[in-house]
């Protein structure tokens, strides 16, 4: 019987009657953090579950806290949240979700979920029941709202959104860039945006380039080879060369197998200019997939 009040007590409880609904992040947010500082817990939002004896009581108390900050929001919003288990995971992800830093990229990926589905091989229950989550999530990201200043903003968006998701792959940087923008403008603006992508001068786009036969010599084995055909940098496709072309460019270690070439730019940064990869640690496919994993980290690392 004890355990019952326990469990009910549990079930109630919340940090506050302030309701997360996405518009009011950012004050819900300080409430939660002010609230997990007061007690002293303020450690999970930033630490992962020990590995020490310490472990099974911490984990307690962050289910505890779980718990209490699920239910301090709007169903609609814990539908989002629901393969987030600690309390780091589940915060990290509302503010990815809510602050701006993941909100427009978030905006495009259901938008292009909703306008472009997909049964595939699915069930057809499995694909209505995935379709509406997204269209629940469509309408909770853009909710409905009395405002005619509002409602133009949101068609805008939806406007921008559906323009980019049919742009091809070598519009792969301006999209990002786009997106990564703390604000989305006008349709207007995103078309200019791209058009200065599109009339940047760029090399003549190549094919992959291997090297053809097999080198008898270990030392040439160990060769780089070219091995991406398309490399999207400063908002344009640029061939990835085997070597640096001039005495302004040189070669450094990215990563072990990947090599960047670079040049100094004006302004004393350097600037990307091609990649390099080792034969023996990739084959052209796992070029083009850790092109696809890594480029976002590339280019904050280099002035484009």
């Amino acid at each position: 019987m004890c355990d019952d009040k326990v469990s009910a007590s549990l079930t109630v409880s919340k940090i506050t009657d302030y309701k997360l609904n996405g518009s009011n992040y950012i004050d819900w947010s300080r409430k939660i953090r002010i609230y997990l500082s007061s007690v002293e817990k303020d450690d999970h939002l930033s630490q992962d579950p020990p590995i020490d004896e310490t472990k099974n009581a911490w984990i307690r108390d962050d289910a505890r806290l779980f718990l209490q900050i699920i239910n301090s929001m709007d169903n609609e919003v814990v539908g989002l949240a629901h393969h987030c288990e600690f309390v780091k995971e589940l915060m990290d992800y509302l503010e990815y979700l809510y602050s701006g830093k993941g909100y427009a990229s978030r905006i495009y990926e259901v938008c292009k979920a909703f306008y472009h589905p997909e049964k595939e091989a699915k069930t057809l229950t499995i694909y209505f029941m995935e379709f509406k989550k997204i269209y629940e999530e469509l309408n909770m990201l853009l909710p409905f709202s009395t405002d005619i200043k509002v409602q133009q903003a949101q068609r805008e968006q939806m406007a921008v959104m559906s323009f980019l998701a049919g742009l091809p792959t070598e519009f792969e940087t301006a999209k990002s860039q786009i997106l990564a923008s703390s604000e989305i403008t006008s349709l207007n603006d995103v078309f200019s945006w791209v058009l200065r992508t599109e009339s940047t001068p760029s090399n003549e786009q190549t094919k992959v380039v291997v090297t053809k036969g097999e080198e008898k010599n270990d030392a040439r084995r160990n060769c780089f080879f070219q091995a991406m055909s398309k490399c999207f940098l400063a908002g344009r496709e640029t061939n990835v060369e085997a070597a640096a072309t001039s005495t302004d460019e040189w070669v450094e270690q990215y990563q072990p197998g990947v090599y960047v070439r670079l040049t100094m730019l004006p302004s004393g940064k350097k600037g990307l200019k091609g990649f390099r990869f080792s034969r023996k640690k990739f084959t052209v496919k796992e070029v083009e997939k850790w092109w696809k994993e890594n480029k976002l980290s590339v280019y904050k690392n280099y002035d484009k």
